[in-house]
């Protein structure tokens, strides 16, 4: 069945967000900006994970079928992942555009930084739809193990944005640069990004269902 790394490369590697906790790096006047937006989408995607296995695991008791609805809906997010890597190959030489708000970053505090972390992924479907899955899947494992995959899967899927957090509130301004060049390569190959990453982890979302349905 879907594994943790997999749905979590969804997460962890999704372009626009990078390049939002990116700019909170290089251009807001404070740390506390990429802190909150980082620990806000950590937390509210761990909570939303665990929401759905609850409820999977309640309202459908019966693990085995649990399962095999978990297994077509792989094969529903592969196919879909495929038709994104398609519509990213095509669009590969255009720049990743930024959202308009991001052109006044270096007044955004952690506040706002928090607020734009909580709902950064309820506006991507691609990512809600990662969730929703990844928690029907978990919630047919017992509660330690439940648990367990939905911490790994949270802290993969933001890995990236809390390394980039963790760098800013450590060494402040200094790595600004490095930050920026990042930054500016995604701008400018996001497309590329995001159809590699789409063709690989519908591969793995393939293999996960075609043997959970074999079982």
């Amino acid at each position: 069945m879907l594994s943790v790394v997999s749905p979590a490369l969804i997460l962890a590697v999704a372009p626009v967000t990078l390049i939002i906790a990116l700019s909170l790096v290089v251009s807001a006047q404070t740390s506390g900006a990429v802190v909150g937006f980082a620990l806000a989408r950590t937390l509210s995607i761990g909570i939303a994970t665990g929401a759905v296995a609850f409820a999977s695991s309640v309202m459908a008791p019966d693990t085995v079928a649990l399962r095999t609805v978990a297994s077509v809906l792989e094969l529903a997010l592969a196919a879909i992942l495929l038709g994104i890597a398609v519509w990213a190959w095509i669009r590969r030489s255009e720049r990743v555009e930024e959202p308009a708000w991001m052109m006044r970053v270096g007044e955004i505090g952690w506040r706002f930084g928090a607020a734009v972390g909580l709902v950064i992924w309820l506006v991507n479907p691609k990512a809600v739809v990662t969730v929703i899955i990844t928690g029907l899947v978990f919630g047919a494992a017992s509660a330690p193990v439940a648990a367990g995959s939905i911490a790994a899967f949270t802290l993969l899927g933001s890995a990236p944005v809390l390394a980039i957090a963790l760098t800013r509130a450590l060494v402040g301004t200094s790595a600004g640069a490095f930050f920026a060049r990042i930054r500016t390569w995604l701008i400018e190959r996001g497309w590329s990004v995001l159809t590699a990453i789409s063709l690989l982890v519908a591969l793995l979302l393939l293999f996960d269902a075609l043997g959970g349905l074999a079982k």
